[in-house]
């Protein structure tokens, strides 16, 4: 069992990601360097299953075309040697539906395990988020989201609308008096929807995304 003190920067004090730049890996909250492999990483939460689930689908292709030439081989082969029979179509054809179910099955699976990895990289980046908000008195920008987790702008700032969008209790979208964009976040609401969030350990359930979780209604301020 993983000790919560183990997982907490120990500047901020916040269970944070690390986000890793090169070989060195830094607080995704407070941007202090963090030692490796202490905490889950925005920059790597669920490669593994996303690179499992293309391989899982190329090998798909791969199955469906060997398996596909095999069996129209021995069917040719085998109705030239046979003309008045169906061995060949038995043949062949029997290793052409076992071909095709077995491509079905690892197509299916690929996009299973990348819808897994896609989730558990959301959850890495929005588990930042809330630890970010922490610190910043629950006022975040995307520009500094899209620094502190090493994306782009674009995506910090959509990723940021999707929650305010699906999440109106944790996340608002607020204008300030230059008209620039903040997000404000619900410090009680965003505690409540992490804690629900699936967890990304190995073996656990595929995570729903934040839009599947309804946090009990805080009131406004």
């Amino acid at each position: 069992m993983v000790n919560l003190a183990d997982t907490l920067c120990p500047r901020c004090r916040q269970d944070a990601p690390i986000v890793y730049r090169g070989l060195a890996a830094y607080c995704t909250a407070c941007g202090a360097p963090r030692l490796p492999l202490t905490a889950s990483s925005v920059n790597l939460a669920g490669r593994p299953s996303q690179i499992g689930g293309v391989l899982g689908r190329a090998l798909g292709w791969f199955v469906l075309a060997v398996g596909g030439l095999l069996g129209l081989t021995l069917l040719a082969v085998l109705q030239y040697a046979f003309p008045g029979g169906f061995v060949g179509y038995a043949v062949g054809g029997g290793i052409a539906v076992i071909t095709l179910a077995s491509a079905v099955m690892l197509w299916r699976g690929g996009r299973s395990l990348e819808r897994g990895g896609a989730a558990a990289e959301k959850r890495a980046k929005i588990a930042a988020i809330f630890a970010m908000a922490s610190l910043r008195g629950g006022v975040v920008r995307a520009n500094e989201v899209a620094s502190a987790l090493g994306i782009g702008h674009e995506r910090a700032d959509a990723l940021l609308t999707e929650l305010a969008k699906s999440q109106p209790d944790c996340v608002a979208l607020e204008l300030d008096a230059s008209g620039q964009v903040y997000y404000v976040v619900n410090g009680e609401g965003a505690r409540r929807l992490r804690v629900e969030l699936p967890s990304s350990e190995p073996g656990a359930e595929p995570a729903a995304a934040p839009s599947e979780v309804q946090p009990p209604r805080a009131s406004r301020r």
